[in-house]
């Protein structure tokens, strides 16, 4: 009996993953209305650092990346892409994965919080895969956006953002993070 509900969980992993195997590959067009090559549809300046967030060597790579945008608590993140298959038509069957991390820093080390995870499909009206990140009941803090392409031969895009008047330190540990064990996430 267990070797059959085995056969029958590998036979389904096979089949489910075949499809993320195939040679089939989508192109994605970044599509934001804030310019070229911009996932998101409002950017700000690229800051590389400011008074609230300053760019130090020895913090972790997300610390070093620029900061996309700001976000107000309560506006909504938005933006999209167009999918493209090998030939170069638009795919409509196919979805996006957007998700969103709060950022916790602490010494060295970056945390991750995922707090918000969807699939977006694709809009007719905008010919486009968009997708509308709510910021309702966030902290100001700084934020990760990935939007995971299914099938692209593209890397999946990570922006860093922040939201509210979040100000940066590394000197308080995150929940369940012992200070004086030197582990963590």
């Amino acid at each position: 009996m267990k070797v059959a509900v085995f056969l029958s969980l590998a036979a389904l992993a096979l089949a489910t993953s075949a499809p993320v195997l195939g040679a089939e590959t989508y192109t994605a067009v970044p599509a934001g209305t804030a310019g070229p090559g911009l996932y998101l549809d409002r950017v700000g300046p690229l800051f590389e650092g400011s008074d609230n967030f300053p760019i130090v060597e020895r913090l972790p790579r997300i610390a070093r990346q620029p900061l996309w945008a700001v976000y107000a608590i309560g506006e909504p993140i938005t933006g999209g892409c167009r999918l493209y298959d090998e030939e170069g038509d638009l795919v409509r069957g196919s979805s996006l994965l957007v998700e969103l991390y709060r950022l916790t820093f602490y010494r060295q080390k970056a945390y991750y919080e995922l707090v918000f995870r969807q699939r977006f499909g694709y809009d007719g009206a905008s010919g486009r895969h968009q997708f509308s990140i709510p910021t309702d009941g966030l902290d100001a803090a700084y934020y990760q956006v990935r939007v995971a392409i299914p099938k692209s031969n593209e890397l999946d895009p990570e922006f860093r953002i922040q939201i509210g008047d979040a100000v940066f330190t590394n000197d308080v540990p995150p929940p369940g993070v012992d200070p004086d064990c030197g582990c963590g996430g």
